[in-house]
């Protein structure tokens, strides 16, 4: 009888690709050709024309859609999101994810026309990863695409060079410089056997700046030289690029004056803003100690430092190149000013960078997803070209063993669901073993960050702040100055900010006293830091709790509380940690605004944290909305 059903499904599932293949018979070669010129034609002038050839290319999408078309309509959709990635180079990559998503969709049926198809969608998938900082998931589909065009057999030698290009650029990121120039010697080869000059071009300009990078400006200017040499006009940005790596290898190497006229010579490159150049000239006017000039540029990167969409590790660099400056020209007051910020600023950037790694690592469990379900895919194709072969054998077998494979199949059923409950344990307790790894290894860097703050900046900070104080018994007019004065109390403020810090990442209290005392004590910092007037209850005898356990409570109230702060504009908080012999109850109410159903539709990443933590635990949480206003979450786990 399964043998008949399968029999029955297979059939079905040939006349549905039958009728699917009439229905893609709707294209004639001649309208696919048509549309695959027009998509050309379009690609063409979209360097010049982005805005108009964003609409003919959502107008070919829409007329292939109402052919059926899988490949015109992938391509129209890839060539938008290299509108947005290459020629749209000052606006945020963002409307090119939705051009990728929609062209993901008719992928497997596009490869069919043309199979490079899958490679460029991989290849400016990376593109966006990497724009947006997002360098893990970009490593994996820029990767990806070098693999699937190695497998291709193709012999455009130019391309191949352009992706070695690409993964050079995510090492670069990196800062991994010994893959870069592996890369870069492996591209300057392939252009070298064919005599590609832009490449070439491309490929020494890499290798010129991470030798600027590691602090080799000979090799570097070796390279530069390389350059010059090469019979190749490069575009605005390529040729300010250049002029600010000369600059910066003169530097290096102790030599403003040499340095001081390729910078700027790039800024007189006007399509583009000069950042890098003003902040070379800043710092070569320093050294020649004309130090009013180099306020002058380093002002105008910090400028555009602070209007840019996206802070990164340079505006750290121009904040303590000015810090530096004011040092040396003893106005302490500015110099204090822009070593705070880049100090604030470096502690945000290491923040996010925690959180790229975690969203880079569900970046790549859904690639492997993807790549699984298209060899699934695959298969199954095969599959049914198999049965299409057999279909006739297949008939007379199933008549002749109708009996047998009765008794066959309810044996194999049996073993497939047993097999597939192990299967989903196993997997279960992988996902919570994961779970685990990556909780307890951020639990240790935060400990570790704490301890640092608190036996090293804290040490620090207090030695400054005896010496400061002791100023006075040396300059006696001090103690009235009202910026001595403000900068004890912005010390004192450090201080006791950076003790509440470090106390939240690693909470002596709680392995010392307790979940019961460590939250007491944390909801008298919260109350004493904010308007928040937090009350916390607690009843029943308090069980002796695992470490695991008791920091993971801990960490779910810091959350909650967390998202109170931010999004509900409350008054008050009550916190009770219900003890009974079986089960431990946390619950958190507030009387603040409430929430929507988009609000937890729509969870970020306290809310996802919170969830791991829970099904490590295997605990539960509800979420309820209180009358007349506010909110109040449950948590429940067995002890």
């Amino acid at each position: 009888m399964q043998v008949l059903l399968c029999f029955l499904f297979s059939t079905t599932k040939i006349a549905a690709q039958e009728r699917t293949y009439i229905e893609h018979a709707v294209a004639s070669e001649a309208q696919m050709n048509r549309i695959d010129d027009e998509n050309d034609k379009v690609y063409e002038w979209s360097f010049t024309h982005p805005d108009s050839a964003l609409r003919v290319f959502k107008r070919i999408f829409n007329e292939s859609q109402q052919l059926d078309y899988a490949f015109g309509m992938a391509n129209a959709m890839i060539l938008s999101a290299n509108v947005y990635i290459n020629v749209k180079r000052e606006e945020p990559v963002d409307p090119a994810i939705p051009c990728l998503r929609i062209a993901e969709k008719y992928l497997e049926r596009a490869r069919k026309r043309n199979k490079s198809v899958v490679e460029t969608w991989y290849n400016n998938m990376g593109a966006v990863y990497l724009k947006k900082n997002q360098t893990d998931s970009a490593m994996i589909c820029l990767s990806k695409s070098l693999d699937l065009y190695l497998q291709s057999g193709h012999k455009k030698d130019g391309v191949l060079v352009m992706k070695y290009l690409n993964l050079e650029t995510v090492f670069y990121v990196l800062q991994q410089f010994d893959k870069v120039i592996a890369y870069a010697k492996t591209a300057e080869k392939i252009a070298l056997e064919h005599n590609l000059k832009g490449e070439l071009y491309k490929t020494y300009t890499m290798l010129a700046s991470v030798y600027t990078e590691i602090n080799k400006p000979d090799s570097s200017l070796y390279y530069l030289a390389l350059m010059d040499k090469i019979p190749y006009k490069p575009d605005e940005s390529f040729s300010k690029l250049t002029l600010e790596i000369k600059g910066t290898a003169y530097l290096k190497k102790n030599m403003p004056e040499k340095a001081i006229p390729y910078f700027l010579q790039s800024i007189a490159i006007n399509n583009y803003p000069a950042p890098n150049s003003w902040q070379g000239l800043g710092n070569a006017y320093k050294r020649l100690k004309k130090y009013k000039l180099s306020e002058s540029y380093l002002l105008q990167a910090e400028n555009y430092e602070t209007n840019a969409s996206q802070r990164s590790d340079y505006s750290v660099s121009v904040y303590n190149d000015l810090a530096d400056l004011y040092d040396s020209t003893y106005q302490y007051k500015n110099a204090y000013k822009y070593r705070s910020k880049a100090a604030l600023l470096q502690k945000e950037l290491d923040d996010n960078s925690n959180v790229q790694t975690i969203n880079a690592l569900e970046a790549r469990y859904r690639n492997a997803q993807k790549d699984k379900q298209l060899t699934d895919e695959r298969l199954a194709f095969l599959s049914i070209q198999n049965k299409l072969k057999n279909r006739n054998l297949w008939i007379a077998v199933i008549i002749g063993c109708i009996v047998i494979s009765v008794m066959i199949i309810l044996v194999l059923y049996q073993k497939q669901k047993l097999w597939k409950q192990k299967s989903e344990t196993l997997e279960q307790q992988q996902e919570i073993e994961n779970l685990k790894t990556s909780i307890l290894t951020e639990e240790n860097e935060r400990s570790r960050i704490g301890r640092q703050l608190h036996d090293d900046i804290m040490v620090q900070l207090a030695l400054v702040k005896m010496n400061l104080e002791a100023l006075p018994s040396q300059l006696p007019e001090i103690e009235e100055m009202e910026d001595f004065i403000a900068v004890k109390e912005m010390m004192d403020n450090a201080g006791r900010d950076l003790r509440l810090t470090a106390h939240n990442l690693a909470p002596d209290t709680l392995l010392a006293d307790g979940l019961t005392q460590a939250l007491l004590y944390f909801c008298k910092n919260i109350q004493y830091r904010t308007r928040l007037n937090v009350t916390f209850q607690h009843y029943g005898e308090a069980p002796a709790l695992n470490q695991e356990l008791s920091i993971n409570i801990y960490r779910i109230t810091q959350e909650l509380i967390q998202n109170i702060i931010k999004h509900a504009a409350a008054s008050n908080v009550l916190i009770q940690l219900n003890y009974r012999p079986d089960i431990l109850t946390l619950t958190v109410e507030d009387d603040g605004k409430g929430f929507k159903t988009n609000d937890i539709a729509n969870e970020g990443i306290g809310l996802k944290s919170i969830k791991s933590r829970l099904k490590v635990m295997k605990g539960e949480m509800e979420i309820h909305e209180r009358h007349p206003k506010g909110t109040s979450v449950t948590i429940q786990v067995n002890l």
